[in-house]
Formats: structure tokens, C-alpha cells, sequence
């Protein structure tokens, strides 16, 4: 639930004891598999769930189906970032804008699933289209219900954020094998205002939260172009497929219990040493936590004995298998992390 392709740009700088630096360039354009995407619609099926449900899939609505605009501040360990979003929708058309304002600018506009990311140091504008993912204020994560079979939601005190009356839901785990979660809702209009990650001494190990957010605005295209005049510049195409990695010979045997896939995916490494070589993607959900499986070819002199390494909620565990170099990156647990691991194997189909 909190802005994963900006987290895993700060995981990156674990990840360059781990190797796979262009597994982690590719992954700085995540903006594109997470901008607010439409993770889960409120079907029939997940009516009769019961009221549970229901709220979390009113929050995830929100995210989607109003106007909104605000700052609000990314911690993930040591690092805090501060970003400003916003979100416009008109005649079932989706337009968003998220800016980062610390450290270099940069700044994805999306327009339903086309996204563009702006480098203006660099003057380069990086298209994509957008694939699975979370990313705040959004919150569910695929079309199953089976989270309620591994957390059990609680109703706490209401409480402000950001000068907003907000619902507080604790979504506490019943094993140890994902951290729990608080969540601060708008009792207005169901969105998502701040949101915590904790592990089981109830510490907090990432949280992300708006200090400023306006909701309801007025449909205005100009608050979501991009800041810059970007005639001349220099466009590059980031082509993000489906690819059928299990049937090609991946075996995934010790799923931790309620994760399921998700998608399968095949993207560029983004390194221009390397030229345009593919990287293996497959991601498995909960409904509330993803993990994301990245392959490509084992290189001797790139990559290093097996590795696990965190930063905040995320851990990140590197391994050889077969002729192959394996990352599994997510929030949860090393314990997760590493169950997922010692089940990959590769037998060639062909």
C-alpha cells in the first residue's frame, strides 16, 4: 500500500551489494506498474463479503474515482521523501501527476494507462504503460478476497490527518509471515490519508502520510501537465509485455500461504552497457502485500554469493538458480522472503 516504485528506488542502494544494477535502473521507472492503478473494483463478489471488504474496497475506490491534490511524505527506515500528488477524473478518463520534490526533480504524468516519466536534468521523457502494482493512496492488490483469511481488521479511534477526520483500521496478521498494517481513511469520502507498515512488536517500519490534501476538486487538466516544455527533448520507449515465464520452466513450489500470481511480465533492463537484454518479472499478492520475482542471466563477475539484505518493511534476497540470477524483493518478512526462495527452480520446457 505504500509507493512501491519509490520505495524500491531507495532499495536500490542495497541492492548494489546485491548486484543486479540494471534489474534496479529498469526499476527507477516503476512509477509506471504502480501510478495509482485500479488494483481491485468493488464486484458483487466482494459485496457479499460483508462490511470488511466493503471498507477496504471503498478506500481503494477513492483512490480511483475522486479529485484530488496533496503533499504527503514517504518514510522508509532512514529516508524520507516528499512528494506532491494529483488526481483528476472526467467523463471516465484518468489523468495523474506525481512530482518529487527532494533531490532531483522528476516528475510521472499519466493520462488512464499511458504514463510518462520526465528527467529534466537530462531533458528525457521515458514512456510506458502501466502494468500491475500498488501505489498509495490506492490499497487492495488483485481480484481475490482471501487477505481476510490472513488479517483480521479492527476499528480504532477516529482521528485528524491532515486536518481531515479519518476512520482508523488496524489490519492486524494472523501468522508471522506478513507484518500488519494502520490505516487512516477519510470518513467522508473513504480516501486514504496516511498508512503505516509494522512488524510484530507493533514498530513502525515504513509510513506514508499526507501533511496537505485538497478532495473534491474542480476537473483541471493544467494541474496535471508536466512543468517543463519538453519539445526537444528526448523520448525513449520502455516496453513492459506479458511473458509466460512458468510455462517457459519456472516453478514457484513454496508460495507462502494466501500469495498468489499475479502477473508475469518481461521488461528492459534499462542499461545501456547491456543494450536492451530482457529481465524477468513475476509478482504474487495477498490482496494487501506484493512480492515481485526478478530473473535474469547469471553473470559470474556481476553477481555475488546469496544475499538478503532490508530497509524498513522491504526485504531483498538474491540467489543463483540454475544459469540464472534471481531477486525476490518485498514487504514482508526475511522469513517470507526466504520461503519463497527455497521453492524456485527452473526446468527448461524446451
Amino acid at each position: 500500500m505504500l509507493p512501491l516504485w519509490w520505495s524500491v528506488m531507495w532499495r536500490s542502494r542495497l541492492m548494489r551489494g546485491v548486484s543486479i544494477n540494471s534489474l534496479y535502473t529498469s526499476l527507477c521507472f516503476l512509477a509506471v506498474a504502480c501510478l495509482s492503478l485500479p488494483l481491485l473494483a468493488a464486484t458483487p463478489q466482494a459485496q457479499a463479503q460483508g462490511g470488511d471488504t466493503q471498507l477496504l474496497a471503498r478506500i481503494d475506490s477513492a483512490a480511483r474515482k475522486i479529485n484530488y491534490s496533496g503533499l504527503y511524505v514517504f518514510q522508509q527506515g532512514q529516508h524520507v521523501q516528499s512528494l506532491r500528488i494529483t488526481h483528476m477524473v472526467d467523463k471516465g478518463q484518468t489523468w495523474e501527476k506525481l512530482e518529487v520534490l527532494d533531490g532531483k526533480p522528476q516528475e510521472i504524468v499519466r493520462h488512464n494507462d499511458d504514463v510518462q516519466v520526465y528527467y529534466p536534468q537530462t531533458q528525457t521523457i521515458v514512456q510506458q504503460r502501466r502494468v500491475q502494482g500498488d501505489q498509495f493512496p490506492g490499497l487492495l492488490m488483485g481480484d481475490h478476497y482471501e487477505w481476510q483469511n490472513h488479517y483480521i481488521l479492527k476499528r480504532g479511534q477516529d482521528e485528524r490527518v491532515a486536518g481531515h477526520d479519518c476512520e482508523l483500521i488496524h489490519l492486524e496478521p494472523r501468522d508471522h509471515l506478513r507484518y500488519g498494517h494502520k490505516l487512516w481513511a477519510d470518513k467522508k469520502t473513504g480516501l486514504l490519508l496516511k498508512a503505516q507498515t509494522l512488524n510484530e512488536r507493533g514498530d513502525i517500519l515504513e509510513q506514508v502520510a499526507f501533511s496537505e490534501v485538497k478532495i473534491h476538486l474542480p476537473f483541471d487538466r493544467h494541474r496535471v501537465a508536466p512543468s517543463w516544455a519538453t519539445q526537444n527533448w528526448r523520448v525513449e520507449r520502455q516496453e513492459i509485455q506479458p511473458h509466460a515465464w512458468i510455462a517457459e520452466g519456472w516453478q514457484f513450489r513454496q508460495l507462502p500461504p494466501g500469495f498468489r500470481k499475479q502477473a508475469e511480465l518481461k521488461r528492459p533492463k534499462g542499461d545501456s552497457k547491456e543494450g536492451q537484454a530482457n529481465l524477468g518479472q513475476v509478482i504474487f499478492s495477498d490482496g494487501l502485500t506484493a512480492l515481485s520475482v526478478f530473473v535474469e542471466p547469471y553473470n559470474e563477475q556481476l553477481h555475488q554469493q546469496e544475499t538478503l539484505k532490508n530497509s524498513g518493511a522491504a526485504h531483498i534476497l538474491a540467489k543463483r538458480v540454475a544459469n540464472f540470477w534471481v531477486v525476490i524483493v518485498g514487504d514482508a518478512p526475511a522469513e517470507t522472503i526466504r520461503k519463497l526462495a527455497a521453492g524456485i527452480e527452473f526446468k527448461s520446457v524446451r
